[in-house]
């Protein structure tokens, strides 16, 4: 997740707004060679902006009560916003 907050935040410096879509960060290899998925799941992130242009983000994923990450959390999955960071899901 932090490489992925690093790059939304250049994204945002370079353009005055987050991307619509997370895979925006790879166009061209401007921000990450490839967009990263959760280690736990293998699965890519859920992210959702808020704001015309986007002027904040949610990045989130949730376990399934079968994964070993679900026992890390309280809420089964994390989120991670720029003014929260990282924190379980509820």
């Amino acid at each position: 997740l932090k490489n992925l907050a690093t790059a939304l935040e250049s994204y945002f410096v370079d353009k005055a707004s987050y991307p619509a879509a997370i895979t925006d960060l790879s166009i061209n290899q401007s921000y990450l060679r490839a967009v990263p998925t959760d280690p736990c799941t293998n699965n890519a992130y859920a992210y959702t902006t808020t704001g015309t242009p986007p002027t904040d983000y949610r990045m989130s994923i949730t376990f399934g009560a079968s994964n070993p990450c679900f026992a890390l959390t309280t809420g089964g999955g994390l989120n991670y916003t720029p003014g929260g960071g990282l924190q379980d899901s509820p």
